[in-house]
């Protein structure tokens, strides 16, 4: 039982590595979308990203109530139940793949995050040199008919 639970602990953070490559794409691509300037793109990913991390932090919650139960089953009497090597090799296996999926996508978000403030700030800034001409843009808290510092 005890060696099951840690297969199954392998298996769904197997899934969670799988999931976390393709968020790592995803990331890229938004990185890329980010610098094209494609809102389409950018909208896509955004969404596609935000459903695969509710589907991870779905499998994280199986994974940590499976590791909880083996937890369980195996404190009150660890030399009675130990481990296969197996179970062991399989287990280390997949969170050592994990662990490196988790840190790519780590370096691919802080990428993609530094490119969103550095446009957020770029945009701001070319509003604040440039300004922005009146029919696209109305200054905060004018009423109809009132000008605005804009016009």
């Amino acid at each position: 039982m005890i060696n099951d639970q840690l297969h199954h602990a392998a298996e769904l953070m197997r899934e969670q590595t799988v999931a976390y490559r393709r968020l790592d794409a995803a990331t890229a691509h938004l990185a890329a979308s980010l610098v094209q300037g494609t809102p389409e793109a950018i909208n896509a990913l955004v969404s596609g990203g935000e459903s695969e991390l509710l589907k991870m932090r779905a499998r994280l919650a199986r994974l940590i109530g499976e590791l909880t139960a083996f937890a369980d089953a195996r404190g009150p009497a660890p030399e009675h139940n130990s481990v296969s090597q197996d179970a062991r090799v399989d287990f280390e296996a997949a969170s050592s793949d994990l662990l490196l999926a988790a840190r790519d996508f780590e370096r691919t978000r802080h990428r993609a995050i530094s490119l969103a403030t550095i446009g957020t700030a770029f945009a701001g800034a070319c509003i604040e040199t440039c300004g922005v001409p009146p029919t696209t843009y109305r200054a905060p808290y004018t009423r109809l008919g009132e000008s605005s510092l804009w016009e």
